[in-house]
């Protein structure tokens, strides 16, 4: 998405098992959805985003944690 590659940052950091692992939420069809993302080479100088996962909410934390 445009807006994260504007702005790495925008998405909210986890914590724990996801640690810096990025969710940035936005709404598709009306419904909320999740794109989870890590920054390379680090978040602190990231060069590039890599998508990791795109889901609902219930799902997505499943699927990132295997």
């Amino acid at each position: 998405m445009r807006h994260i590659a504007e702005n790495p940052h925008s998405g909210q950091e986890k914590s724990g098992d996801l640690s810096s692992v990025f969710v940035y939420k936005f709404k598709l069809n009306k419904q909320e959805r999740l794109l989870a993302y890590c920054l390379e080479p680090d978040k602190q100088n990231p060069s590039k985003a890599i998508l990791l996962a795109i889901g609902s909410h219930e799902n997505l934390y499943e699927v990132l944690k295997r």
